[in-house]
């Protein structure tokens, strides 16, 4: 009788550790994607960054551009502003040696903060492309709390910490919130940030970032955001001036948020 008992307290542990294995192991394959093949270099393109220093300057008022919300020493010479111009953007383009050059300005404000997207699955918008994060899976996770433990407080932290970080790889032993946690940021990756071949961090009296976002149509592409507390003002450019470090300062610099 007394063996009978024994093994029968055995078979139950036995079939109570299988449901808690099975389970931990479900759990663990409900919150793990397999890792992008373009991982390692998105990755990369987060780690190649310089920094550079601004110390804002003031101009003659003559020497600016002003486009909609702030002003900007004017850089756009020989650049004609075009019709298609919208409430959201200004656009101004020339030509050189048969090869078009844009300036596209974003005008109302809207560019998305990739952190507040983060926590807020909202919808990003990068160029052409449009990636939605629905309720679900995302809204599972702690995302305010993933950015908190990482000390993430701004874009510019979530992007550095993209280039030391991704892919999250996750261990079957993880607790159910960490899973969760590095499950939303890996599918966050992969959907809706770039692939950049690096970045400028610009600190100082103006801050911001500015993406090369590879090369397009012969051309190299930049992405040139501004951030002012909670706001953030943007333009897209393929001018090949933004590759010399000091133009840009002197470009960023002459920059008055109104």
């Amino acid at each position: 009788m007394k063996n009978k008992r024994t093994l029968i307290a055995i078979i139950i542990a036995v079939v109570v550790l299988l449901i808690l294995v099975g389970n931990k192991l479900l759990t663990y394959y409900r919150y793990t994607i397999p890792k992008p093949d373009t991982a390692l270099e998105v990755a990369n393109g987060f780690k190649n960054y310089k920094t550079i220093k601004i110390t804002k300057r003031i101009l003659q008022e003559k020497e600016y551009i002003k486009v909609d919300h702030f002003k900007i020493s004017n850089f756009l010479e020989g650049y004609e502003l075009q019709e298609n111009s919208s409430n959201n953007y200004i656009s101004y383009k020339k030509k050189v040696d048969g090869l078009a050059y844009a300036v596209q300005f974003n005008t109302d404000n809207t560019n998305i903060e990739m952190t507040k997207a983060f926590v807020d699955h909202g919808t990003v918008i990068y160029g052409d492309e449009i990636s939605s994060f629905l309720k679900g899976d995302l809204t599972e996770a702690d995302r305010e709390g993933f950015l908190k433990k990482n000390n993430i407080n701004n874009d510019i932290d979530f992007y550095k910490f993209i280039g030391n970080n991704y892919f999250i790889n996750s261990s079957i032993f993880s607790d159910l919130e960490t899973l969760k946690q590095n499950y939303a940021f890996n599918v966050f990756v992969e959907t809706a940030i770039p692939k950049i071949d690096g970045w400028i961090i610009l600190e100082g009296d103006i801050t911001g970032y500015i993406f090369n976002v590879g090369t397009k149509t012969n051309l190299p592409a930049y992405q040139i955001c501004i951030m002012d507390n909670d706001k953030q003002y943007s333009f897209l450019t393929n001018d090949t001036r933004f590759s010399d470090e000091k133009f840009i300062t002197e470009l960023v610099s002459s920059i008055i948020i109104e």
